[in-house]
């Protein structure tokens, strides 16, 4: 289940909404199925596009994961060295609503191992039922 929440900002390093947090359209929820987790883990590895579309009853959701990169800036002895650092963008439309999130390297490898977990977690469970 991936769940995002619509921030309007950051004060003093903690998330500002433009309205209460459960209220509608700031808040939105997609299940995701185990082949769905599947290619989120392929498209987070191999640095690929995902894309699933949800429907149920007047109710639709879109979710992609888009690859990018972003340029870092660090100093050394020689100089300023500029360096390409891997970054996804992960997006849900919600009846016309966005919300984006913004993954490093790093997290996108936790969200990997997280996924893994669950997957590892739910087959275990169903083996022993």
């Amino acid at each position: 289940m991936l769940e995002m929440v619509k921030q309007s900002g950051w004060v003093n390093g903690m998330g500002v909404f433009k309205q209460r947090e459960g209220a509608k359209g700031v808040k939105t929820i997609v299940k995701l199925n185990e082949a769905e987790s599947g290619d989120i883990i392929y498209s987070l590895e191999k640095n690929k596009s995902f894309s699933a579309f949800h429907k149920f009853g007047d109710s639709s959701k879109q979710v992609k994961i888009v690859p990018g990169g972003v340029d870092r800036k660090t100093k050394s002895k020689e100089g300023e060295l500029v360096e390409t650092v891997r970054r996804v963008s992960v997006g849900v439309t919600d009846g016309g609503v966005s919300f984006y999130l913004f993954l490093e390297a790093g997290e996108s490898q936790l969200l990997v191992e997280a996924i893994r977990f669950y997957l590892n977690h739910l087959f275990h469970n169903r083996n022993n039922a």
